[in-house]
């Protein structure tokens, strides 16, 4: 079976000749888009080849995608790790140079 007969859509009046009639096209006309993924697996369900080459690219493409994440990982930990030792120092200077503004405030509430 080759890429052709694969995809190789009905003709319009294909239920008409089998006596389905308007009624199954109209009410059937929203699963179009359904039928044809069904009618596109049904197909490449008899073709093992293409099954076997999708089934290959799939593990690669698995693969590849967990070798990224592991390459990735430990620049992510060390940036957390540097953004939370740099916001802890910040909120410290921050406490530190609030302090005063809030000592000054404090006296002058009058305790």
């Amino acid at each position: 079976m080759d890429l052709d007969a694969l995809f190789k859509r009905r003709k319009p009046g294909h239920h008409n000749e089998h006596g389905y009639g308007e009624h199954r096209n109209v009410h059937h006309d929203h699963h179009r888009g359904i039928q044809q993924y069904i009618y596109f697996f049904k197909k490449l369900k008899s073709n093992k080849k293409m099954v076997i080459s999708l089934s290959v690219a799939a593990v690669v493409i698995l693969i590849l995608v967990v070798a990224v994440i592991i390459m990735i990982f430990p620049p992510i930990i060390k940036g957390l790790d540097i953004i939370q030792t740099s916001w802890l120092r910040g909120l410290g200077g921050i406490l530190k140079a609030a302090r005063p503004l809030l000592e000054l405030l404090w006296s002058v509430t009058g305790k």
